[in-house]
């Protein structure tokens, strides 16, 4: 009953799909491939829209039927846990000094570090995307690497576009280096906290350590 919809979001990306395979072909195929993009992303974006509202709409008729549903008790559980890993996360982690006693600012060289990589990362996106002709070769889905780079995939890449990769690299090296030291800082504030923390299990933080993690604090824990 609720597959049919999906069938006409496939069949319209599908056929854009396929029309940008013959693109490169030129004539008619290059005013045929825009406008088959073009209607896959107005349905993606009506059956987007029409989703949202029938999904309100049923939410809204059975309210009282799923309020009357019990709560998940393991959801809850692991919702309190994530909760509790993110506090800790934040505390052992703080830009600048927070209310926990046992936590401790970041220091001056991981705060530059993250300063560091998150600039590295702004420049190598903002150069691929408006520089994009400076730092790759011109290549198609349907071009072949023998014949349009010589048979070398690297060809792809300018003398330009080698040093904004090397960028966004050290960028993500950066990353690196915070996520190790976020893992080992919140394991240092797990056993050192003298506070009864009901969570113990320092693994499931470590995937708090992301870029979007990062930048919360950098935003939210700033004096």
């Amino acid at each position: 009953r609720g597959t049919p919809p999906v069938l006409v979001v496939i069949a319209a990306v599908t056929v854009a799909g396929a029309s940008q395979l013959r693109r490169s072909e030129g004539g008619v195929w290059a005013s045929v491939s825009s406008m088959t993009l073009g209607i896959a992303s107005a349905v993606m974006f009506v059956t987007l829209v029409a989703s949202a509202y029938f999904i309100e709409d049923t939410a809204e008729k059975y309210r009282d039927e799923l309020e009357k549903l019990p709560r998940d008790e393991e959801v809850d559980a692991l919702e309190r846990r994530k909760e509790e890993a993110a506090r800790i996360f934040g505390a052992a982690t703080a830009w600048a000094r927070t209310r926990a006693r046992s936590a401790r600012p970041m220091p001056w060289w991981m705060r530059a570090n993250l300063a560091l990589g998150a600039a590295l990362q702004i420049v190598a996106c903002y150069a691929a995307q408006f520089f994009g002709s400076l730092c790759f070769a011109p290549f198609e889905m349907t071009d072949s690497i023998d014949e349009q780079l010589d048979g070398d995939w690297t060809n792809l890449f300018l003398p330009a576009g080698r040093v904004v990769i090397l960028v966004w690299f050290v960028s993500c090296a950066n990353l690196a280096v915070f996520r190790l030291w976020a893992q080992l800082r919140v394991r240092a504030y797990v056993r050192d906290s003298a506070d009864d923390l009901a969570f113990k299990d320092v693994d499931q933080v470590r995937a708090m350590s992301t870029t979007t993690a990062s930048a919360a604090q950098i935003s939210e824990s700033r004096p």
